[in-house]
């Protein structure tokens, strides 16, 4: 039989069949393009206006750090200087290259958001993303911010679910890819783009989205991942805004779609299940530690360990076993090695629960050449070790970071601790006051306290503002104090 008549009509099949089964693709796009702030539940307006404080804070703090500092310079040297913001900086870069820096310092130090299950850094995409495009396009009143902010994160956050896991197991970070997702659908639902034209950026921006787990062992480029996928986001929005096409079945077909290419685990389902019901950014971690999440139980058991025995030194500890699930112990539970540097420490679980068992705490300065370099420090990590617990991963995604910890003293004593889930998880919440002060602690060090605090009240202001880019000016090192935010907008702003 000849090759055209073989190829041709199953490729025509093929059409069909998932026009006829319905599109996931397009019913997330139908969604961006279609939410209103009206729609939005008061506990989600307020989960979204958590997750810009927060980030906002993460990313001033962050744009202090190396990656961002090497990031930043080749930006200018290479692109020149432009109009937006850069968030704890003077100058000012052109729109795409100023998404991909902001998006970086978020994230640069771990202490930014996750999804424990879709495990993506909403924050790191959205809030650049966003910001900036209402800095370039505006004015944007609040409440278009926040709806913008809640549809990219209701969409990118569902393709994790259903390719997250599987994905992290291949050695991809699903951050780096599902975070595509979510800057696409909120610059769409920010340009005032249709269903069809979002489907188009998600479309793009699916073919954009890079990033490998291997990255997890001290390299720099590790925060890049959610820069590089809010600046693609983007710019499949700005592309689809002009006519261009994506792909536009990308999450759903068999062949060279998203889920299909990047796990063998997919769970269909998660795409569209409770959408617009069931609000996934309420399951938004805001992390209580400055480093990766799946170090964050154990922190919790050391600390609690730690408190239980007040008297116990480090030279009294002979070894520490951290019991987990196969996917943190592969995010996580390698032997420390303080050469591989910043980086590579805050995702050491054998780092971070020393550091909690030794000093109390584990904080932004813990992470420097002067704690890395400490011998006794060094040598209590080494006496961590991660294993798997079949158990614990038999209890499913929800409890992925699960930890049962025992410590066994020089003289023979055992002692126990055990956590399913981290402070800052959805099960055991940062309240408003504790993540106000992690923010003036994070943006303090870079705005100054006076303005870390105006910067707040903005935040908390936003359902009321009718120009956010004032909000963005004010992120700027040398800016003045931010004034508070003008009132509501009226109807027919751009809120829609």
């Amino acid at each position: 039989m000849p090759l055209d008549a073989v190829s041709w009509p199953q490729q025509g099949i093929y059409y069909m069949s998932t026009q006829a089964a319905g599109s996931p693709t397009l019913a997330l796009a139908g969604f961006a393009a279609r939410l209103r702030f009206a729609d939005l539940p008061a506990a989600v307006v307020r989960q979204a206006q958590r997750l810009v404080l927060d980030a906002l804070g993460c990313g001033l703090y962050g744009s202090s750090l190396e990656p961002s500092e090497h990031l930043r310079a080749m930006l200018l040297a290479e692109g020149g200087p432009g109009g937006i913001t850069l968030w704890g900086r003077p100058e000012r870069l052109p729109l795409l290259d100023a998404v991909l820096a902001n998006g970086t310092a978020v994230t640069a130090a771990r202490v930014d958001d996750t999804h424990r299950e879709a495990m993506i850094h909403g924050g790191a995409v959205l809030v650049p993303t966003c910001l900036a495009l209402a800095e370039r396009r505006g004015p944007v009143d609040g409440r278009a911010l926040l709806t913008a902010i809640v549809a990219g994160c209701e969409v990118g956050t569902r393709v994790g679910l259903a390719a997250g896991i599987g994905m992290m197991r291949r050695g991809f970070e699903p951050a780096a890819y599902s975070g595509t997702f979510c800057a696409a659908a909120a610059a769409g639902r920010l340009l005032g783009l249709d269903a069809d034209s979002i489907r188009d950026a998600l479309g793009v921006a699916g073919s954009l989205g890079a990033g490998l787990m291997g990255a997890q062992r001290g390299a720099m480029v590790l925060p890049l991942h959610s820069g590089r996928a809010a600046q693609s986001g983007l710019f499949g929005a700005l592309l689809a805004e002009r006519g261009f096409t994506g792909i536009r079945d990308v999450l759903e077909a068999p062949y060279g779609g998203f889920v299909a290419a990047l796990t063998d685990e997919p769970r269909w389902e998660q795409l569209t299940l409770g959408l617009g019901e069931v609000w996934q950014i309420e399951g938004l971690s805001f992390k209580a530690y400055p480093c990766g999440a799946s170090t964050h139980t154990a922190i919790d058991c050391a600390l609690r360990l730690r408190s239980a025995l007040p008297a116990l030194r480090p030279a009294d500890i002979e070894g520490v076993v951290v019991a987990t699930t196969t996917i943190t112990k592969e995010h996580g539970g390698w032997a420390f090695d303080p050469a591989e540097g910043p980086g590579a420490a805050r995702m050491s679980i054998a780092w971070c629960t020393a550091l909690a068992l030794a000093r109390g705490r584990v904080g932004l300065e813990d992470f420097d050449g002067v704690a890395l370099g400490d011998p006794d420090l060094q040598a209590l990590a080494r006496r961590v070790h991660v294993v798997v617990e079949p158990a614990l991963d038999a209890a499913g995604r929800a409890q992925r970071h699960a930890v049962r910890m025992t410590l066994r003293t020089a003289g023979g004593e055992s002692h126990g601790a055990a956590a399913a889930y981290g402070k800052g998880s959805p099960e055991a919440r940062l309240g408003d006051a504790e993540l106000v002060e992690k923010f003036a602690d994070l943006a303090g060090r870079v705005l100054g306290a006076e303005r870390a605090t105006a910067v707040a009240e903005a935040v908390w202001d936003l359902p009321r503002c009718t120009d956010v880019g004032r909000l963005a000016h004010s992120l700027a090192a040398g800016a003045s104090a931010t004034r508070r935010m003008a009132p509501a907008a009226r109807a027919g702003s751009s809120a829609r």
